[in-house]
């Protein structure tokens, strides 16, 4: 897992091209990651866990959470089981 700060700017489209280095692909990812589907997995296994920001009207900060989505930790544990 990594943790990506994004401070600025538009979000859609922006994070695999600032993706950790090569040779540590996002698992799904076949642009610039392996060129297969990986089997139980419809597209990138990228998940934002948490977003803060501050509310366009109202000023105050917003924070929201949430935990992975159950296809992600299933490909987790498979991962896991590898090693």
């Amino acid at each position: 897992m990594y943790r990506l700060r994004q401070y600025q700017g538009r979000f859609r489209h922006r994070w695999t091209p600032h993706r950790p280095p090569p040779g540590h692909p996002i698992l799904g990812d076949t642009v610039y990651g392996a060129k297969k589907p990986v089997a139980g997995l419809t597209g990138q296994c990228l998940h934002a866990v948490g977003l803060r920001f501050i509310h366009p009207r109202t000023g105050e900060p917003v924070e929201l959470w949430c935990d992975l989505p159950e296809a992600f930790q299933t490909q987790l544990r498979k991962l896991e089981n590898r090693g």
